[in-house]
């Protein structure tokens, strides 16, 4: 499915016209803005152990039993981390059947990306109503993650945490589903909340911020942070960040191979992250092609 496939009107409900046209961008924006404020709100939350892996694994002195035993602490993630590891895009040689082999392969830093790629998925892209957004999304952050390092590749950026920054870059927009969701249970009983094609123009609009919200409430680095709050802005301290530029670069690549979210890039400002990376045409070309033989094989 490519995103010009995801209809406006997918995963929606069945609302009327009257109570659609009820809810105008501005109701809808306080509608979301009055879920994240109320004391009440459960924000989605990441399993404990992906917070703490984040934190260690890039760690020069980390060993692999310590990675072990916190992602052993989740049996069920990490039986998915394996079935992740073993795709074409990350298996190398030999199939991987252990965590010990995975991070032989991949990397202990890789090794907890992929965990968070596990979580995400299982907890996290997932709203009542909102079923084929959600799974787009997820499509569309896995794409990002992988296409980040790509674009890296192309630069003198290190890829430290280019696959993190694409992974999160659009948390904000399940953060607003699954908001919309929540409210509409708690407020409408069995009624599904508002379709898809009228919260998406809003959504698209305040993404970005929320994104930034939530990766400082589960206190991701400072600098992640930056990237996913600014991956369509690019400018940190009035100057285009490296690599919210990256991240801005593969979004955009993303959708244009059929993993976006529809109408999410802005051709300006793609060409202002190019500009600042320095990919010419001739690069830009070469990139593109290397994307879609990776995302073929995902």
């Amino acid at each position: 499915m490519t995103s010009a496939e995801l209809s406006p009107r997918d995963g929606g409900g069945e609302h009327t016209s009257q109570q659609e046209e009820a809810l105008d961008p501005e109701a809808i924006t306080q509608m979301v803005r009055a879920a994240f404020d109320d004391p009440g709100y459960q924000p989605p939350v990441l399993p404990s152990t992906a917070l703490e892996l984040l934190e260690i694994a890039r760690r020069p002195d980390v060993t692999f039993p310590v990675v072990a035993r916190l992602i052993e602490r989740e049996p069920i993630l990490a039986s998915q981390l394996l079935r992740i590891a073993q795709s074409p895009v990350y298996r190398r040689a030999a199939r991987i059947h252990s965590l010990e082999q995975a991070a032989a392969l991949l990397g202990l830093s890789a090794l907890a990306d992929l965990f968070l790629q596990a979580s995400l998925t299982a907890k996290v892209f997932r709203a009542p109503s909102y079923d084929e957004p959600m799974n787009r999304l997820r499509l569309h952050s896995v794409a990002t993650a992988l296409l980040s390092r790509l674009v890296c590749q192309e630069t003198t950026l290190p890829d430290d945490y280019a696959f993190l920054c694409g992974l999160l870059h659009d948390i904000g927009i399940a953060a607003c589903l699954i908001a919309l969701a929540d409210h509409a249970r708690a407020t409408r009983g069995p009624a599904r909340p508002a379709e898809w094609h009228v919260v998406w123009p809003v959504i698209r609009e305040m993404h970005e911020r929320e994104s930034l919200n939530f990766g400082q409430l589960w206190q991701l680095p400072g600098d992640v942070c930056g990237v996913i709050g600014h991956h369509h802005t690019l400018m940190v301290g009035g100057v285009v960040h490296p690599m919210a530029a990256v991240i801005c670069v593969a979004d955009s690549i993303a959708s244009d191979l059929g993993h976006g979210m529809p109408g999410e890039t802005d051709c300006g400002q793609v060409a202002t992250a190019m500009k600042a990376l320095d990919i010419r045409p001739s690069r830009a070309r070469r990139l593109r092609e290397n994307c879609e033989i990776l995302l073929a094989s995902a």
